[in-house]
C-alpha cells in the first residue's frame, strides 16, 4: 500500500516535471520570437530627431518596431527589431546615427531601459501651457497657423490673440504687426518632428512627435508609448516646455 502511494506521488512529480518543462519551453520559444532591443551611438543633441526619421521609415514598411530614447542616457537611441541587420538597415540615410556602433542590449536589462523612457516621458508631460484646460479650444494664443484665405493665404502665422469669432495674428518673427482674421480663414499648422499632446478626442493624453502630415489636417503620431495613432490637427498642441 506504501509502495504503491509513493509509485503515485513520483508519477504526480513527474507530470509536474514534465508540465514545467512545456511551459519554459513556450517561453523560450516566445523570447526567441520577441524583438531585441538595439542600442544605437547617436550625435548628442540630435536623438529625438533620428527617432523621428525612424519612424517615419517604419511607415514605409521598413522592419523594425519601434525607436525611442532615454532622457537620462544621452547620445544613443534604442530601435526594437528581430536583427541587427533590420537595425542597420533603417539607419541607412540617418547622417546621425552611427551604424557601425550597434550593440545589442542584454534581456535582463531590456525592461529597466523601458522604464527609464516611461518615466522621463511622463516627467516631461508635466508641463504648463498658457490656456491649456483639457477641453478642446480650436485656437490659443501662441498657436501657429496657416492662412487658408485671404491676401495672406498660404503663409504661416502665429495666434497673437483670441477674440470671440476672429483671432489677431502675426509674422512669427515680428512682435507688432497684427492683423485680425476670421476663425474659418486660418487653421493650426504643424509639421513633422514637432512635439504635440493630444487634449481631446479618443486619444486625449497622449503624447509624442508628429511623424505625417497629410492633406485632411491629420496628424500621424508616434507616441510616447510607442505606437502610431491618427489625430485631427484641431485636437493637438504644440508642446513648448
Amino acid at each position: 500500500m506504501v509502495k504503491r502511494e509513493r509509485e503515485g506521488e513520483e508519477d504526480n512529480k513527474g507530470e509536474r516535471r514534465k508540465l514545467e518543462h512545456e511551459v519554459n519551453e513556450e517561453k523560450n520559444v516566445s523570447s526567441l520570437e520577441d524583438p531585441k532591443l538595439w542600442k544605437v551611438q547617436c550625435t548628442a543633441g540630435r536623438e529625438k530627431e533620428a527617432v523621428i526619421r525612424l519612424m517615419q521609415k517604419r511607415m514605409q514598411k521598413c522592419t523594425i518596431f519601434s525607436a525611442f530614447v532615454v532622457e537620462s542616457l544621452p547620445k544613443c537611441v534604442y530601435v526594437e527589431a528581430h536583427k541587427e541587420s533590420d537595425v542597420k538597415e533603417a539607419c541607412k540615410g540617418v547622417q546621425t546615427l552611427y551604424c557601425k556602433k550597434i550593440i545589442a542590449v542584454p534581456m535582463n536589462e531590456m525592461n529597466d531601459l523601458m522604464t527609464l523612457a516611461s518615466k522621463s516621458n511622463k516627467e516631461e508631460q508635466n508641463f504648463t501651457q498658457s490656456g491649456e484646460s483639457g477641453k478642446k479650444q480650436q485656437f490659443r494664443k501662441g498657436d501657429i497657423v496657416m492662412v487658408t484665405d485671404g491676401e495672406t493665404e498660404g503663409k504661416i502665422k502665429v495666434v497673437d490673440k483670441v477674440e470671440e469669432g476672429y483671432v489677431l495674428i502675426r509674422a512669427i518673427d515680428h512682435l507688432s504687426g497684427s492683423y485680425e482674421v476670421q476663425t474659418s480663414q486660418i487653421r493650426k499648422h504643424f509639421k513633422e518632428g514637432d512635439r504635440v499632446k493630444v487634449v481631446s478626442g479618443t486619444d486625449e493624453g497622449e503624447t509624442g512627435f508628429v511623424v505625417k502630415v497629410d492633406q485632411h489636417d491629420h496628424l500621424v503620431l508616434f507616441t510616447d508609448t510607442r505606437k502610431e495613432i491618427c489625430v485631427l490637427a484641431d485636437d493637438a498642441v504644440l508642446m513648448t516646455g
